[in-house]
């Protein structure tokens, strides 16, 4: 987990300068790094990325919420816009992939950390 403060803690207990070092490198502090940016483990149209400027593990948004609260409806094809798939805003479309590809790296990971565990 590269972006989960408790196992940042844990890591570097007792070495406080690389801890804050590792924190600044991250962008714990909120300070811009465009070194920082998440590209999705699977192919997808557009080659869809995420730059962020501090931890992406204490981000949050309305805006994103909400549009993960569409995904199962996008993908029912239920739209929140008029018209089929192919009249929907470019962003909005490219949003729910960006989405759908994150739910599917995520079940990726827990379905290989219960395989692990099962050994």
């Amino acid at each position: 987990m590269q972006f989960n403060c408790d196992a940042c803690n844990k890591i570097y207990p007792k070495q406080e300068n690389k801890r804050l070092a590792h924190q600044k490198r991250l962008g714990c502090d909120g300070s811009v790094n465009p070194n920082l940016v998440y590209m999705p483990n699977y192919a997808m149209a557009g080659r869809p990325r995420i730059l962020y400027y501090k931890c992406i593990g204490n981000f949050f948004s309305f805006s994103a919420m909400g549009l993960i609260r569409l995904i199962s409806k996008f993908q029912d094809n239920i739209f929140p816009y008029d018209g089929a798939f192919y009249e929907q805003p470019a962003k909005f479309v490219e949003s729910m992939q960006l989405i759908d590809n994150l739910l599917s790296e995520h079940k990726e990971s827990q379905a290989q950390a219960l395989k692990r565990a099962k050994r």
